[in-house]
């Protein structure tokens, strides 16, 4: 009877010690079928299969590769013609410079000797000339334009004792021989002793006085030392938007102040745009400006072509409006360092008039990226070629401010 026991227990031990659930293959109790073992011994070949099924793009995705392949090449191509377009460019922007250089040495080299201000022989052999009871010794020309000459001055008695610390004063010289000259004097004092009675503006040059002899009208204004903005912009070509916005919000604030007491500017251009040496605005030249009752010719107002308004080229009136469309053609100058309407400098003047009349503005692909999209907005809307739709001195104030 034992020994049948003993013979039935390990039976029923191991019975009762094998689990009923199905077992893991890491369980010594697994034995697995041939159909298991078939199983596992393909299943790297399936693996592989799938992997090299997957990799194989489907028909549909070969052509979407295809457009994009298409559509990168058109781009290329696009892009290659702007590089040369932009290459011409700046083969011609050196031709130009080259030019302006040699022009340059030119003048200089036929310029008078500039002699300094503590020699007292630079003051010697000038004229002197009476404006409000001070006598001012004239030195050496600082600029040239419109039937004028610009000279150096300091009070002549001070001319023993001169050094570069004296006060300084500029002044415009016009012979009365040449009628516009003596209308474009006459038109300048006035326009300047109303902004002296208006009590004057920061960024306008101001007036000392004004005196005749026999042959010439001379005009003193304060001497402004660094120069106008069209050397500002040969130096440095165009600059970076902030510092293209404060000059231009100097100059519009000038603008400003000249348009709400009714007076226009009438020839915004750069040289007419002086710089301190700290780099602010001083607006100059009032020969061409438009004073309330004043008598006057649109023939006489805003002769520089490059930053004349369609309105006027096409016989229109002059308005606080063309002073604005010559402030757009300025920083898109400072903006991108070519103008709006002469981007390679080789257009007629002609040209640049059919420019403005018939073209609109616009910033090439490279010049977009840099200039913030509300200046681009700004200038879009200064260089309207509808009057009515510039925006005026005082609204391009506040957004630039």
């Amino acid at each position: 009877m034992l020994q049948r026991l003993r013979r039935r227990l390990p039976r029923a031990r191991t019975a009762a010690s094998r689990p009923s659930h199905p077992l893991p293959p890491c369980s010594p109790w697994y034995k697995p079928s041939s159909v298991q073992i078939w199983w596992w011994a393909l299943l790297p070949l399936t693996i592989g299969l799938a992997w090299t099924a997957s990799c194989e793009p489907p028909p549909r995705n070969i052509d979407a590769i295809q457009d994009e392949l298409h559509r990168l090449y058109k781009e290329r191509k696009l892009l290659l013609g702007k590089q040369r377009e932009i290459e011409m460019t700046l083969a011609a922007m050196k031709a130009k410079q080259r030019q302006l250089e040699a022009t340059l040495d030119e003048l200089k080299k036929a310029a008078p000797e500039r002699r300094p201000l503590s020699s007292r022989d630079a003051y010697g052999d000038g004229p002197i000339v009476v404006i409000r009871g001070i006598a001012y010794a004239l030195e050496y020309e600082i600029g040239v334009g419109g039937g004028s000459v610009v000279h150096l001055a300091v009070e002549s008695a001070a001319a023993s004792t001169a050094t570069h610390d004296q006060p300084r004063v500029a002044i415009k010289v016009l012979p009365k021989s040449e009628a516009e000259s003596v209308l474009d004097a006459q038109r300048e004092l006035q326009v300047q002793a109303t902004i002296a009675r208006l009590g004057g503006h920061p960024n306008i040059v101001a007036s000392l006085g004004s005196a005749a002899d026999d042959t010439s009208l001379y005009i003193a204004t304060e001497y402004v030392d660094g120069g106008d903005l069209f050397g500002f912009i040969v130096r440095h070509g165009c600059v970076a938007p902030p510092t293209a916005a404060t000059l231009v919000r100097e100059l519009v604030a000038a603008l400003a102040f000249l348009h709400a007491h009714g007076i226009v500017h009438g020839d915004v251009k750069p040289e007419n745009v002086l710089l301190t040496s700290a780099r602010h605005v001083k607006l100059a030249d009032f020969g061409c400006a438009l004073v309330p009752g004043a008598p006057t010719t649109q023939g006489t107002l805003a002769r520089t072509t490059a930053y004349c308004p369609p309105e006027l080229l096409l016989g229109g009136t002059c308005t606080p409006a063309a002073d604005m469309w010559a402030v757009g053609c300025i920083l898109y100058i400072l903006l991108s360092g070519i103008h709006p309407f002469d981007p390679f400098g080789r257009c007629t003047p002609g040209e640049i008039e059919s420019n403005i009349v018939s073209r609109d503005v616009a910033f090439d692909v490279g010049a977009a990226r840099t200039i913030p999209p509300a200046l681009q907005a700004l200038l879009a809307q200064l260089l309207h070629r509808d009057a009515t739709q510039r925006p005026s001195a005082a609204q391009v104030l506040a957004r630039l401010q």
